[in-house]
């Protein structure tokens, strides 16, 4: 026990505070051997640390940072996602609905302030600064409710959730902007 809170405070210790780019991305570059799944608009690929009994990665062939840099004009590509996360499940496990655990670590932003010196930024929680969506099939207890967490919104999203909040921004005709 004591082990896993070092753990989870050794996460904490190395979230982002700050805005961070990387040079190159790795998801903008995965090998053919790696894709499981694809369609026009993205691919999925196992994840390489696994949360459950399998985790994949279901990430767009174009570059999109996080969560954070969506606006409605992203809704086809998120619904392609969507399509490709029922498509895997399909294929490759049988389980129910109540048993994956899908969605989105949150990227860095701007919590309240104005200037740049009075400004509270919440943590970048992502690793590899490319959208990617997390599908979990009986994630472990440890993992879903601290590096994955549905109660924690600062960190994390769930994919209905935001596909839901890009279609309702889409029907009212609100094409341009960041949904945050």
């Amino acid at each position: 026990m004591l082990q896993t809170i070092k753990k989870v405070f050794r996460y904490l210790a190395k979230l982002q505070w700050t805005e961070h780019f990387l040079d190159e991305c790795i998801f903008c570059n995965v090998k053919p051997d790696e894709i499981i799944v694809e369609n026009d608009l993205c691919i999925a690929i196992n994840n390489i640390t696994n949360a459950g009994e399998a985790h994949w990665l279901i990430l767009p062939r174009s570059h999109i940072r996080d969560i954070e840099n969506l606006s409605s004009e992203h809704l086809e590509l998120l619904r392609s996602m969507d399509e490709l996360k029922r498509l895997l499940l399909s294929r490759h496990c049988g389980v129910s609905p109540s048993e994956i655990h899908s969605g989105y670590h949150r990227g860095g932003r701007i919590f309240f302030g104005r200037f740049r010196f009075l400004r509270f930024r919440f943590p970048d929680t992502i690793s590899v600064h490319h959208l990617h969506l997390h599908v979990i099939v009986r994630p472990g207890f440890l993992k879903k409710w601290f590096k994955y967490p549905p109660w924690l919104l600062l960190m994390w999203k769930s994919d209905e959730k935001l596909l839901q909040e890009v279609e309702k921004l889409a029907s009212k005709g609100m094409m341009i902007g960041k949904i945050y």
